[in-house]
This record gives structure tokens, C-alpha cells and sequence, in this order.
């Protein structure tokens, strides 16, 4: 035989490629089918399931907050308007020199020293304008009169340059009294009113 002859085509060798992998799958089938089915027949029967529990109620939603309503005060009432100004008085003229010359006296005599003033009791008041009933008659008022301006003149005669009344007499008795006085608290009245004369001034500058 010639080489062509002996030696299987191309074609040939596929076709029987394939013819053999057809009848091992075959093969192989069959025995798979039969164990499936004995597979089959062995299963336990499976227990039908549980049913499942019922799910919780949910909870009811909340009820939402009601918004608080804020009443708006009223409004306060607009305040009445302020009276105008009355208009300013017109100043006072300048006082002249004799003003101020009494309130310079009326300074020295508010700070003067204040001497005890003793009122007389209610019991022995008696009214201004009410008439006095005299207790003695007019010839023993006359008497004891001119006894005592005896006496009076007899006191002040011994007293050289003193007037003949007891006047006089009282007179220079205080004497040395006012001038004690007047020494005490005079320099100290002109004082006070000189810096206060001194102090409106240097305001009015």
C-alpha cells in the first residue's frame, strides 16, 4: 500500500476524537442518574418550618409638643409730653451799698453770742393793755417815791463824774462788763464778716 493509504486523514482523526469523548460521556451519565435516584429515595422527609412569631406592635409615635403661644404685651401707653419750661425770671437788680451793709450788721449780730432769755412764768404774765388795780393809795405811792429817789441820789453821789439818776449809776457800773465783752468777741465778729465780705467778692469776679 502507498503512504496516502496508511496514513489516516486529518478529517478521520477528528471524527474519531470525537466519537470516543461521546461515548465516555455516556458512560459517565448513567451512573450518575442512578445514583441521584437512590439519592432520592434515601431523603428523610424534612420538617415543614416553623412558622414565624408575629412582629411586635411598634409603639405609637409620640404626640408632638403643642408649641407655647406667647402673648405680645401691649404696648405702654406714649408719655404725655413734658409741660414747656416756664420762662426764667429776670434777675434782680444789684443791691445797693446800704443792703448790704444791714445784712453785714445782721451777720455780726447772728453770730453774737445769745444770752439766756428767761420767760416769765404763765401765772405771773400779765396782759400788755390789761388794766393794773394798784394796791397802795396814791398819797403811800407818792411817799415811798420820793424815799427812794433819796436814796438814789445819796448812791450816786458817791460815784464822781456819775450822773445824778440811777441810770446813770447802772450805766457806769457796766462799763467795765461791755468792755470785758467787746475785747472777748469783737475781733473775732470782724473777722468772720471780712471773709465773707472778702468771699462774695471774689465770687462776683
Amino acid at each position: 500500500m502507498s503512504d496516502t493509504d496508511e496514513e489516516p486523514t486529518m478529517e478521520e482523526i477528528l471524527a474519531s476524537i470525537r466519537r470516543i469523548i461521546s461515548d465516555e460521556s455516556e458512560e459517565e451519565d448513567l451512573p450518575q442518574e442512578e445514583a441521584a435516584d437512590e439519592v432520592a429515595d434515601e431523603v428523610v422527609p424534612v420538617a415543614e418550618p416553623e412558622p414565624e412569631p408575629e412582629p411586635e406592635p411598634e409603639p405609637e409615635p409620640e404626640p408632638e409638643p403643642v408649641p407655647e403661644v406667647f402673648e405680645e404685651p401691649e404696648p405702654a401707653p406714649a408719655p404725655a409730653p413734658a409741660p414747656a419750661p416756664a420762662p426764667a425770671p429776670a434777675p434782680e437788680p444789684a443791691p445797693a451799698p446800704v443792703a448790704a451793709m444791714e445784712e453785714d450788721i445782721l451777720d455780726l449780730t447772728e453770730h453774737a453770742p445769745q444770752e439766756p432769755v428767761y420767760e416769765q412764768p404763765a401765772a405771773y404774765a400779765a396782759p400788755m393793755n390789761a388794766p393794773v388795780d394798784p394796791i397802795v393809795s396814791n398819797s403811800t405811792e407818792q411817799i415811798t417815791q420820793t424815799s427812794f429817789e433819796q436814796l438814789t441820789h445819796m448812791m450816786v453821789a458817791n460815784y464822781p463824774g456819775a450822773e445824778n439818776t440811777l441810770e446813770g449809776l447802772v450805766r457806769e457800773m457796766l462799763k467795765p462788763m461791755l468792755q470785758g465783752w467787746l475785747d472777748q468777741y469783737l475781733p473775732g465778729i470782724v473777722q468772720d464778716a471780712v471773709d465773707r465780705e472778702v468771699a462774695r467778692i471774689s465770687r462776683r469776679k
